[in-house]
């Protein structure tokens, strides 16, 4: 490969309905390239523009979305809950709409929906895909919620789970929770999280230096108490170290 060192081209810029807008001629650098500008025009239509470039006997494409901007006056924040959230208990997320002057958002409409997403563990990795994300996700809960004088609310649902994984304390799910507020003057804004909610609160990870020790190290191992979302909780917790007795001879199958 070799760039079109000083070599004339000829760049066209279509809007979406695919009709020309305006058209450069330009010239390549001794490093095979050039440079122009387009100016959108006022009143076209919104979506995927496109540039056509043609140089010698090569043809090259590539397209642009033109969109319209409109400033955002206020944003919408979900926070973390407080206190520990349990598979099939009543839970509630708050959050705040909150105008950027720093008045709260206190009247509008505010809907909001709840999915509950499947955890792949890591090694799932040839299955998973968006489809089957798709097909194991089903809605929880939906509807709307009240904006109070500070302009927060609050987000009810139960995160349910079959009560029969009880026992099992790895067990926990991601659920999704959407929502979107309309403000007086018509302006949206939306805000998601992610909530991973288990039976369970805690969980304990360990961390292995090495893969194996030979007898003279000194060996260091570390266990993290952390929750669901792998933030450190503080706390007491407890370990038992075991040998395993080595046979004297091979043991056959049966």
């Amino acid at each position: 490969y070799k760039g079109f060192i000083n070599q004339s081209l000829r760049i066209t810029f279509y809007d979406p309905n695919h009709k020309e807008i305006e058209s450069l001629a330009l010239t390549t650098n001794e490093y095979g390239t050039a440079s122009g500008e387009f100016t959108v025009p006022q009143g076209r239509v919104l979506g995927v523009y496109s540039l056509r470039c043609k140089v010698s006997n090569v043809q090259g494409a590539t397209t642009l979305r033109v969109e319209e901007y409109k400033r955002p006056t206020f944003e919408v924040k979900l926070d973390q809950p407080k206190e520990t959230l349990r598979l099939n208990d009543s839970v509630a997320v708050s959050g705040q709409a909150m105008y950027y002057f720093g008045l709260p958002v206190t009247s509008g409409k505010a809907q909001y929906r709840v999915v509950r997403v499947p955890v792949w563990p890591w090694w799932y990795w040839w299955f998973y895909s968006r489809d089957q994300e798709n097909r194991y996700t089903y809605e929880v809960a939906a509807g709307q919620c009240q904006l109070d004088s500070e302009g927060k609310f609050k987000i009810p649902f139960v995160p349910k789970a079959d009560p029969s994984l009880a026992n099992t304390q790895d067990i926990f799910y991601n659920f999704k929770v959407s929502v979107e507020i309309t403000d007086e003057g018509g302006e949206t804004r939306t805000a998601d999280s992610v909530y991973p909610i288990g039976f369970v609160a805690v969980q304990a990870q360990y961390d292995f230096p090495y893969n194996y020790f030979v007898p003279e190290d000194k060996i260091e191992l570390s266990i993290i108490k952390s929750d669901l979302s792998n933030v450190p909780q503080a706390g007491p917790g407890s370990y038992r170290l075991v040998k395993l007795q080595i046979p004297q001879e091979v043991l056959t199958p049966d």
